[in-house]
Protein backbone atom coordinates (compact mmCIF):
# COMPACT_ATOMS: atom_id res chain seq x y z
CA UNK A 1 0.00 0.00 0.00
CA UNK A 2 1.03 3.60 -0.76
CA UNK A 3 -0.39 6.91 0.31
CA UNK A 4 -0.02 10.01 -1.79
CA UNK A 5 0.06 13.75 -1.35
CA UNK A 6 -2.37 16.56 -1.53
CA UNK A 7 -3.92 15.43 -5.01
CA UNK A 8 -2.66 12.31 -5.41
CA UNK A 9 0.73 13.75 -6.72
CA UNK A 10 3.70 12.46 -4.87
CA UNK A 11 4.06 8.97 -2.58
CA UNK A 12 4.10 9.88 0.82
CA UNK A 13 3.90 6.81 3.09
CA UNK A 14 4.72 3.46 2.30
CA UNK A 15 3.80 -0.04 4.13
CA UNK A 16 7.01 -2.64 4.13
CA UNK A 17 5.01 -4.66 1.08
CA UNK A 18 5.30 -1.13 -1.18
CA UNK A 19 8.86 -0.76 0.43
CA UNK A 20 9.96 -3.94 -0.72
CA UNK A 21 9.29 -3.35 -4.42
CA UNK A 22 11.04 -0.09 -3.59
CA UNK A 23 8.79 2.47 -4.55
CA UNK A 24 10.55 5.28 -3.62
CA UNK A 25 9.13 8.23 -1.15
CA UNK A 26 8.02 11.14 -2.97
CA UNK A 27 8.09 10.07 -6.35
CA UNK A 28 5.51 11.87 -8.82
CA UNK A 29 2.79 8.88 -8.71
CA UNK A 30 2.00 9.07 -12.11
CA UNK A 31 5.72 8.20 -12.99
CA UNK A 32 4.83 4.81 -10.66
CA UNK A 33 1.29 4.27 -11.94
CA UNK A 34 1.44 1.51 -14.18
CA UNK A 35 4.04 0.21 -12.26
CA UNK A 36 1.78 -0.09 -9.15
CA UNK A 37 -1.19 -1.86 -10.91
CA UNK A 38 1.37 -4.48 -12.82
CA UNK A 39 2.22 -5.18 -8.77
CA UNK A 40 -1.57 -5.33 -7.24
CA UNK A 41 -0.24 -1.82 -4.88
CA UNK A 42 -3.10 -0.52 -3.23
CA UNK A 43 -3.27 3.09 -3.33
CA UNK A 44 -4.81 5.41 -1.01
CA UNK A 45 -5.42 9.07 -0.88
CA UNK A 46 -4.28 11.62 2.01
CA UNK A 47 -7.03 12.29 5.12
CA UNK A 48 -5.40 14.80 6.93
CA UNK A 49 -8.42 15.53 9.31
CA UNK A 50 -8.19 11.76 10.11
CA UNK A 51 -4.79 11.89 10.74
CA UNK A 52 -4.69 14.87 13.14
CA UNK A 53 -8.22 13.22 15.06
CA UNK A 54 -6.11 9.89 15.54
CA UNK A 55 -2.82 11.72 16.47
CA UNK A 56 -4.79 13.48 19.34
CA UNK A 57 -6.11 10.60 20.57
CA UNK A 58 -3.25 8.84 20.26
CA UNK A 59 -1.29 11.59 22.26
CA UNK A 60 -3.67 11.58 24.85
CA UNK A 61 -3.86 7.84 25.74
CA UNK A 62 0.40 7.92 26.09
CA UNK A 63 -0.45 11.09 28.58
CA UNK A 64 -2.40 8.34 30.86
CA UNK A 65 1.07 6.47 31.01
CA UNK A 66 2.99 9.55 32.07
CA UNK A 67 2.68 13.02 33.66
CA UNK A 68 5.73 14.20 31.82
CA UNK A 69 5.26 13.64 28.26
CA UNK A 70 6.23 15.46 24.65
CA UNK A 71 4.61 14.87 21.30
CA UNK A 72 7.43 14.63 18.89
CA UNK A 73 5.80 14.09 15.72
CA UNK A 74 2.14 13.50 14.14
CA UNK A 75 2.59 9.55 15.30
CA UNK A 76 5.41 9.52 18.05
CA UNK A 77 5.68 10.81 21.76
CA UNK A 78 8.19 10.75 24.42
CA UNK A 79 7.35 9.41 28.21
CA UNK A 80 9.76 10.76 30.88
CA UNK A 81 9.31 7.66 33.24
CA UNK A 82 11.76 9.26 36.29
CA UNK A 83 10.50 8.33 39.72
CA UNK A 84 7.77 6.04 38.43
CA UNK A 85 9.56 2.84 39.72
CA UNK A 86 7.57 2.29 42.65
CA UNK A 87 4.37 2.17 39.87
CA UNK A 88 5.51 0.55 37.62
CA UNK A 89 6.74 -2.69 38.84
CA UNK A 90 7.15 -4.77 35.14
CA UNK A 91 8.46 -2.51 32.44
CA UNK A 92 8.14 -5.34 29.64
CA UNK A 93 4.11 -5.94 30.62
CA UNK A 94 3.99 -1.53 30.88
CA UNK A 95 4.68 -1.49 27.72
CA UNK A 96 2.70 -4.30 26.19
CA UNK A 97 -0.15 -2.89 27.82
CA UNK A 98 0.30 0.46 26.03
CA UNK A 99 0.43 -1.26 22.91
CA UNK A 100 -2.36 -3.16 23.21
CA UNK A 101 -4.28 -0.65 24.45
CA UNK A 102 -3.53 1.44 21.03
CA UNK A 103 -4.67 -0.84 19.26
CA UNK A 104 -7.89 -1.92 21.29
CA UNK A 105 -8.92 1.84 20.87
CA UNK A 106 -7.79 3.55 17.69
CA UNK A 107 -6.60 0.10 15.74
CA UNK A 108 -2.86 1.89 15.17
CA UNK A 109 -0.30 -0.86 15.52
CA UNK A 110 2.27 0.85 17.03
CA UNK A 111 5.93 0.25 19.07
CA UNK A 112 7.17 0.97 22.21
CA UNK A 113 11.55 1.29 22.80
CA UNK A 114 12.43 2.40 26.20
CA UNK A 115 15.96 3.17 27.35
CA UNK A 116 17.68 5.60 29.64
CA UNK A 117 17.92 8.17 27.07
CA UNK A 118 16.33 9.83 24.02
CA UNK A 119 18.77 8.42 21.74
CA UNK A 120 18.38 4.91 23.15
CA UNK A 121 14.47 4.69 23.84
CA UNK A 122 14.63 5.65 19.77
CA UNK A 123 17.14 2.69 19.55
CA UNK A 124 15.03 0.37 21.32
CA UNK A 125 11.76 1.46 19.27
CA UNK A 126 13.82 0.78 16.38
CA UNK A 127 14.80 -3.04 17.73
CA UNK A 128 10.92 -3.48 18.63
CA UNK A 129 10.39 -2.59 15.04
CA UNK A 130 12.86 -4.30 13.02
CA UNK A 131 14.80 -6.81 14.87
CA UNK A 132 13.25 -10.05 15.11
CA UNK A 133 11.86 -11.30 18.48
CA UNK A 134 10.95 -8.10 20.39
CA UNK A 135 7.52 -8.52 18.57
CA UNK A 136 6.14 -4.66 18.94
CA UNK A 137 8.40 -3.83 22.47
CA UNK A 138 12.20 -3.64 23.50
CA UNK A 139 13.01 -2.21 26.69
CA UNK A 140 16.61 -2.00 27.22
CA UNK A 141 17.96 -3.68 30.25
CA UNK A 142 21.80 -3.87 29.67
CA UNK A 143 24.65 -2.39 28.19
CA UNK A 144 24.91 -5.99 26.59
CA UNK A 145 21.90 -5.63 25.05
CA UNK A 146 22.11 -2.13 24.01
CA UNK A 147 24.89 -3.65 21.95
CA UNK A 148 23.67 -6.10 20.42
CA UNK A 149 20.90 -3.62 18.69
CA UNK A 150 23.16 -1.25 18.01
CA UNK A 151 25.41 -3.61 15.97
CA UNK A 152 22.45 -4.45 14.01
CA UNK A 153 21.97 -0.61 12.96
CA UNK A 154 23.36 1.68 10.33
CA UNK A 155 24.94 4.61 12.12
CA UNK A 156 22.87 6.84 10.10
CA UNK A 157 19.84 5.30 11.72
CA UNK A 158 20.84 6.51 14.93
CA UNK A 159 18.34 8.89 16.13
CA UNK A 160 20.04 12.52 17.00
CA UNK A 161 23.79 11.04 16.13
CA UNK A 162 23.70 8.84 13.00
CA UNK A 163 23.06 11.97 10.58
CA UNK A 164 24.74 14.53 11.72
CA UNK A 165 27.75 12.26 11.85
CA UNK A 166 27.57 10.33 8.56
CA UNK A 167 29.87 12.80 6.48
CA UNK A 168 32.84 11.90 8.90
CA UNK A 169 31.97 8.23 9.50
CA UNK A 170 32.12 7.64 5.78
CA UNK A 171 35.87 9.35 6.13
CA UNK A 172 36.52 6.61 8.25
CA UNK A 173 35.76 3.99 5.70
CA UNK A 174 32.88 1.06 6.04
CA UNK A 175 34.38 -0.37 9.08
CA UNK A 176 31.96 2.34 10.79
CA UNK A 177 28.32 1.34 8.79
CA UNK A 178 27.58 -0.63 12.11
CA UNK A 179 27.46 0.90 15.44
CA UNK A 180 30.08 -1.10 17.20
CA UNK A 181 31.72 -0.46 20.84
CA UNK A 182 35.00 0.76 20.56
CA UNK A 183 36.84 -2.80 21.60
CA UNK A 184 35.17 -4.10 18.29
CA UNK A 185 36.98 -1.60 16.22
CA UNK A 186 40.59 -1.93 14.59
CA UNK A 187 43.13 0.32 16.75
CA UNK A 188 44.05 2.39 13.76
CA UNK A 189 39.98 3.28 13.48
CA UNK A 190 39.41 3.88 17.03
CA UNK A 191 42.50 6.58 16.35
CA UNK A 192 40.74 8.16 13.51
CA UNK A 193 37.36 8.19 14.76
CA UNK A 194 38.66 9.72 18.14
CA UNK A 195 36.55 13.15 18.00
CA UNK A 196 33.63 11.02 16.60
CA UNK A 197 33.53 9.11 19.49
CA UNK A 198 33.53 11.66 21.79
CA UNK A 199 30.90 13.32 19.74
CA UNK A 200 28.54 10.24 19.61
CA UNK A 201 28.87 9.79 23.91
CA UNK A 202 24.72 10.78 24.28
CA UNK A 203 24.47 7.48 23.14
CA UNK A 204 25.13 6.26 26.98
CA UNK A 205 24.44 9.90 28.46
CA UNK A 206 20.84 10.93 30.22
CA UNK A 207 19.93 14.41 27.85
CA UNK A 208 18.69 15.94 31.12
CA UNK A 209 18.21 19.23 29.17
CA UNK A 210 15.74 18.25 26.37
CA UNK A 211 12.14 19.74 27.64
CA UNK A 212 13.05 19.00 31.36
CA UNK A 213 13.69 15.00 31.03
CA UNK A 214 15.83 13.62 33.42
Amino acid sequence: MIVLTNNDGCVCALNRYAKALNIPRFAPYFQIKDFCERNNVVVRSSNYALYADLSTRFANILADYSPNSHVYSIDEVFLSLAGMSNSIKDMQQFSVDIRRRIWTELRLPVCVGIGETLTLAKVANHAAKKIRGYNGVCVIKSRAQRNQILTQMDTDEVWGVGSRMAKRRNSCGSVLKKCRPPSQLPKITIGRVSRLAQSVSQLTRPLRKYKGAP
